[in-house]
């Protein structure tokens, strides 16, 4: 089920601080509800977020069901390519939407859109791959506990 793990504390990690950041939207207009901003996420962005994520999942797992996506480096390479140009595009149009609105929240909006969007998507990817395994678990359980006739019984 999956590979030999690699020693991911082989190299040294930097020393994380905290740090606060002045973030503002306070000068766009919200929403339709009056409360939220709201971003229209483009269907492309989404979709080539999904790919690079499934990648580095299938990549960073370790999981031998996603030996085929690993195998593939030109898919990796292709879904981060498009995932970067994807990003380049819409970072660059909140930038000139900020220059033409004249108001640099719209892009901190983008950013954080953005930066949402992968967070969810890692969160999706991930949840579904936890469950995947939940069900491969269970199914193994149940064929171990009990015999054939209850197996037959509950597929049924």
């Amino acid at each position: 089920m999956f590979l030999s793990p690699k020693n991911i504390f082989d190299h040294t990690l930097p020393e994380l601080k905290s740090y606060k950041i002045n973030f503002s939207l306070k000068r766009l207009t919200p929403g339709v509800d009056n409360i939220h901003h709201d971003v229209h996420i483009s269907p492309k962005l989404r979709k080539s977020a999904i790919a690079i994520i499934e990648y580095l999942i299938a990549i960073h797992s370790n999981a031998t069901e996603l030996e085929s996506i690993k195998k593939s480096s030109s898919g990796l390479t292709n879904a981060r390519d498009d995932f970067q140009e994807t990003c380049v595009d819409v970072l660059l149009n909140a930038i000139n939407q900020a220059k033409l609105q004249k108001e640099y929240q719209v892009d901190f909006l983008a950013q954080a859109a953005l930066t949402r969007l992968i967070l969810e998507e890692i969160r999706n990817r991930f949840e579904s791959l936890v469950e995947h395994y939940k069900n491969i678990i269970r199914k193994n359980e149940v064929t171990r506990s009990s015999g054939i006739k209850t197996v037959i019984l509950l597929k049924e």
